[in-house]
C-alpha cells in the first residue's frame, strides 16, 4: 500500500492515480516505478514549498491492470466515492489513457498521464483535454527508412502476437513503411501457440528474412527468439521493437519457455538478440546536465534524483501515518 502524512499548514490537493501494477495482457507493470517516482517528487514538492507554496499534493494510487475496463472502472468508482479529487494522473498504457480521457473530460477533471506514448493520443481534436509526459514514437517509420538506406535492409517482416491486439498497430506501421518505399510482410501468432510460432520462424528462416520487427509481450518475444534458434537461423538477425520493456527482459527466468525448449537458455537468447534495436523515449537528460540543479527541485540533480528513486525501488518507500491507501 501507499501512505502519506498530511500537514496542517498546507491546503491539500487530492489526486487520483491509476497505474499499471499488474500489467494486463502485455505484462507491463511499470506502475511500480511510476508510483515510487511520483511519491519522491510529491515529497519534494510538499517539503520544499517552491512549486506550489501553501499547497500539498496527496496522490492515491490504484492498479489499472493496463486494462481499459479496469482503468475506467477505477476512475468512475473512486470519483463517485470521494469528491475531493481535483485531478487525474498516472497511467502508462495508451489504451487505458484513450478510454479514461473521455471520462475525465466529461467530469471536467484535468488529466496528466505519466507515460502513454500512443501516437493516436496526439490528436488534439479527439483528446482536447489530455496531457502527457513521455515521448511518442510517430517517427519510427522515418528512422527505419534511414537505417534501411544506410544498411541496405531490403525487406522488413513485422511479427506480432495476438492479432486481435496488435493487427491495427502492425498494419499502421506496415503502411508507414510502404509509403516510404520499404517492402514489408506481416505475420502473427498467439502467445500460447508454440508449434505455430516455431513453424513461423522456420518459414522466415527458409525465406532468408533477417530484419524482424516484433510487436508483442515479452514472453512472446522470447518465444520468437527461441524459434529462430530452433530453426537454426544464423546469428545476426536484426531485431527491431518499440516501447519500454523490463531491463534485460530476454534474460528473465522463463520456466514456461525452458519447459518447451530447454536449449533456449538466457545465454542463448542473449547471443541471438545481440545488437537489437529498440525505439523508446528514455526521457534522460544529456550527460552534461546530469549534475546540474533541477529547475523544479533545486535540492536535487538528475543524477541524485535517479539515485533516490533507485534506492526506494530497492528498499521500499518509507511508511508514514496513512491518509490514503492505494490498492
Amino acid at each position: 500500500y501507499v501512505s502519506h502524512t498530511r500537514t496542517t499548514t498546507s491546503v491539500p490537493i487530492d489526486v487520483l492515480a491509476p497505474v499499471p501494477l499488474t500489467g494486463g495482457v502485455d505484462g507491463w507493470d511499470a506502475g511500480h516505478t511510476m508510483r515510487v517516482s511520483a511519491m519522491v517528487a510529491e515529497g519534494l514538492i510538499n517539503d520544499e514549498q517552491m512549486i506550489m507554496p501553501g499547497y500539498g499534493i496527496y496522490t492515491a494510487f490504484f492498479d489499472d491492470g493496463c486494462d481499459t475496463q479496469t482503468g475506467t472502472q477505477v476512475v468512475l468508482e473512486q470519483v463517485a466515492s470521494n469528491d475531493a479529487y481535483v485531478g487525474l494522473t498516472g497511467m502508462g498504457c495508451s489504451q487505458v489513457c484513450e478510454s479514461t480521457a473521455f471520462v475525465a473530460s466529461s467530469m471536467r477533471m484535468p488529466f496528466l498521464s505519466y507515460e502513454c506514448a500512443g501516437n493516436d493520443l496526439s490528436d488534439t481534436t479527439t483528446y482536447p483535454d489530455f496531457t502527457r509526459f513521455g515521448t511518442t514514437t510517430s517517427n519510427v517509420p522515418a528512422l527505419i527508412k534511414e537505417f534501411s538506406d544506410m544498411w541496405g535492409w531490403d525487406n522488413i517482416v513485422i511479427i506480432s502476437g495476438d492479432p486481435s491486439v496488435y493487427r491495427a498497430e502492425a498494419e499502421a506501421l506496415q503502411k508507414g513503411l510502404v509509403d516510404l518505399g520499404i517492402m514489408t510482410d506481416y505475420v502473427n501468432s498467439y502467445d500460447n501457440e508454440w508449434l505455430q510460432i516455431k513453424d513461423m520462424m522456420a518459414g522466415l528462416k527458409t525465406q532468408k528474412k533477417r530484419y524482424l520487427y516484433v510487436m508483442s509481450t515479452e514472453a512472446f518475444f522470447r518465444k520468437v527468439i527461441c524459434g529462430s534458434i530452433l530453426a537454426e537461423a544464423n546469428i545476426g538477425i536484426t531485431w527491431l521493437s518499440e516501447g519500454t520493456r523490463h531491463h534485460e527482459w530476454w534474460k528473465e527466468d522463463d520456466t514456461e519457455l525452458l519447459a518447451l525448449a530447454p536449449e533456449c537458455t538466457p545465454e542463448k537468447l542473449t547471443l541471438s538478440y545481440e545488437g537489437a534495436i529498440n525505439f523508446a523515449g528514455l526521457g534522460r537528460p544529456m550527460d552534461v546536465n546530469m549534475t546540474l540543479p533541477l529547475d523544479c527541485f533545486q535540492s536535487q540533480t538528475a543524477e541524485s534524483m535517479l539515485a533516490t528513486i533507485d534506492q526506494y525501488l530497492a528498499e521500499g518507500f518509507p511508511d508514514a501515518d496513512a491518509d490514503a491507501v492505494a490498492q
